[in-house]
């Protein structure tokens, strides 16, 4: 059992993150009832442990009745903020979602759903991926799913399908979406939607979403072949997304 004697406060005010007794492990505040009743299973930890584009979890610990979760601590930048500074080529591009769907691939074969896939969680470790931030995850099996997801990066049908923000219909195939919209930012260094608008005012925007005026901004042939894939509405799930276009890759 890991110690945690000596915990403290590392991070901002929201997302709680703390150092631990072991320099390579992290641990976080689990604020979402129903992730920790239903997601972080022993089932859950260990599948993290089997692909090498998901951040691992090693336990769930509870101190004076808060629980965190025990995770590898990863040493590299996000896409967010590495993409700010750093010249990327196509080669590189490419290699990233290429790993991103394959992460997707080993959670969609496992029965679950991302739901928050953008540049903030996608971390860049040792040369490879890493996919973070399990808070936002489903079961593709659930009838009914919460709402959720980043302004920005939500699929029309978690929209569309909603009752009253809390509950949608969808499946697997949001990730794509969320992954066309980050490879949008990859390509071009900015979000194709302000991401300090409401909700209202994204829903408004994304019902009169329109692809071909989305790809009036990217010239590479390649890029353009998938992001009209990532966000068409009859787009793949991942698996069968990257056995159809593994050749651009």
């Amino acid at each position: 059992m890991l110690s945690l004697t000596n915990i403290y406060y590392s991070d901002d005010d929201y997302t709680y993150i703390y150092n631990t007794t072991n320099p390579k492990l992290l641990a976080k505040k689990i604020q979402n009832v129903y992730i920790y009743n239903n997601i972080y299973t022993d089932i859950f930890i260990e599948l993290t442990h089997k692909s090498k584009y998901l951040c691992k979890i090693f336990e769930l610990y509870k101190i004076n009745d808060i629980h965190y979760l025990i995770m590898e601590k990863l040493y590299g930048n996000d896409i967010f903020d590495y993409i700010l500074n750093c010249h990327i080529t196509e080669k590189n591009i490419l290699k990233i979602i290429r790993q991103i769907l394959k992460g997707l691939i080993y959670l969609n074969s496992n029965g679950f759903i991302h739901c928050d896939i953008k540049p903030e969680n996608i971390i860049l470790f040792n040369k490879n991926i890493k996919i973070i931030d399990y808070d936002f995850i489903e079961k593709i099996d659930s009838d009914k799913k919460n709402f959720k997801g980043t302004i920005g990066y939500i699929a029309p049908e978690i929209l569309d399908n909603n009752i009253d923000l809390c509950y949608s219909i969808y499946n697997e195939t949001i990730d794509i979406w969320s992954l066309g919209m980050t490879l949008y930012y990859i390509i071009t260094k900015n979000s194709y939607y302000d991401l300090r608008i409401n909700m209202n005012d994204y829903i408004h925007k994304i019902n009169k979403f329109n692809i071909y005026t989305l790809l009036l901004d990217i010239s590479n042939y390649k890029f353009r072949i998938l992001l009209f894939n990532m966000l068409s509405k009859n787009r793949l799930c991942a698996e069968k997304f990257y056995e159809k276009f593994k050749y651009l890759f």
